[in-house]
């Protein structure tokens, strides 16, 4: 499949049980508001003037970002369902299993990495599943609910710096502000509870550990400085806090350490 297929592939939808015409028409509207979201992001990474893009767009498309298009894709095959209400509570409920497992094997075995290595993975690849998450906004007030904000920015101070690029990662396109506009109670839930729990605090104290001679963590670096970008174009209020937590005093560093070379 090359990836102008990819553009218009549309994942297949789970058969749903019998419900009244009204329950219907609600559960068609989400889905296409997820295909739309969906495809603003294969867009977006494209840059493509349309939906099927020439062959000579085709070709400046970077191997990172075709990359990005075929795990997009995969993930939504691997879905194989509508996000709703229970696919969101199981996705949660397996995150908050994954990451006490972790937490639990690094206490009881702190000296010996292969001992929790195995529960860092599982780890590792449910924050990659949660990315999902990102094609439902209109379910961000029931994240919320379910007390995930806090675990989620617990990680960005994980000792293992993957499990943090990954948070990061996620909460990235959690914020994505097209995103954000489709919705926008979730919008506003999202935001409060982030911004309630020191998001921008966590994310400034995590710049300092990030080595951007590696490029997963040169990643980790570009994506914090996207989720601050995104909250702000939403709350004004982010902008003071970002500076009160130290964000330019690191910029000013950064730069001088840039203009050293």
């Amino acid at each position: 499949m090359d990836i102008g297929e990819l553009l218009d592939y549309k994942p297949p939808q789970a058969l749903k049980r019998p419900a009244e015409a009204e329950d219907d028409e609600d559960e068609a509207e989400k889905t296409r508001k997820m295909r739309r979201i969906a495809r603003a992001k294969a867009n977006k990474m494209t840059r493509a003037v349309s939906p099927t893009p020439s062959v000579q767009t085709l070709d400046q498309i970077s191997e990172e970002e075709k990359a990005e298009i075929l795990k997009f894709v995969e993930t939504e095959q691997a879905q194989g369902e509508v996000v709703d209400e229970a696919t969101i509570k199981k996705i949660v409920l397996n995150f908050e299993k994954r990451g006490l497992k972790n937490r639990e094997m690094r206490i009881k075995f702190p000296d010996s990495p292969e001992k929790f290595m195995e529960s860092e993975i599982e780890l590792h690849e449910i924050l990659q599943e949660m990315r999902v998450l990102s094609t439902a906004p209109d379910y961000y007030p029931l994240l919320v609910k379910l007390q995930i904000i806090p675990s989620l920015l617990e990680l960005l101070s994980h000792d293992n710096t993957d499990i943090a690029v990954a948070t990061v990662e996620l909460l990235q396109e959690l914020t994505d502000v097209d995103i954000l506009n489709e919705s926008e109670e979730g919008a506003e839930a999202l935001i409060e509870a982030l911004l309630e729990h020191q998001v921008i605090a966590l994310l400034v104290q995590n710049l300092d550990r990030m080595d951007e001679t590696v490029k997963e963590e040169a990643d980790g670096v570009h994506n914090t400085l996207s989720i601050i970008e995104n909250l702000t174009e939403l709350s004004a209020d982010v902008i003071n806090e970002a500076v009160k937590q130290g964000l330019l005093g690191w910029l000013l560093k950064k730069a001088k350490t840039k203009s050293s070379f």
